[in-house]
């Protein structure tokens, strides 16, 4: 009798069954990440939909989400509707920055 000793993982390379930790690993952060990215458009979508639900004039709205910042794009009716819009997303938790990129149909002379 005696203690034999292996490879840890030479049997599934050997025999071409099972995964390696290494290959476990990376598809767990592969499943983490697709995981985060349909968090981040779940996110945007809802923020999409309060903003309709909010009965605010935007043409082709579109919200992206990256980690904690929100990008806008899209053509406000005026200023006050970009400005409550740029409020709504930038008041939502997980939001630390928005980056505005929408434009104004009706810009308003400055005060």
């Amino acid at each position: 009798m005696g203690l034999f000793s292996f490879i840890k993982d030479a049997g599934a390379k050997v025999f071409g069954i099972g995964k390696t930790a290494a290959e476990e690993a990376a598809d767990k952060a592969a499943d983490a990440a697709t995981a985060k990215l349909n968090a981040e458009k779940a996110a945007a979508n809802n923020l999409k939909e309060t903003v309709n639900d909010l009965q605010l004039q935007v043409e082709n709205l579109e919200i992206h989400i990256e980690d904690d910042k929100a990008t806008i794009s899209g053509a406000a009716y005026d200023q006050a509707t970009k400005e409550k819009v740029i409020l709504v997303v930038g008041n939502s938790n997980g939001i630390a920055s928005v980056d505005d990129q929408m434009t104004v149909e009706n810009p308003e002379p400055e005060a």
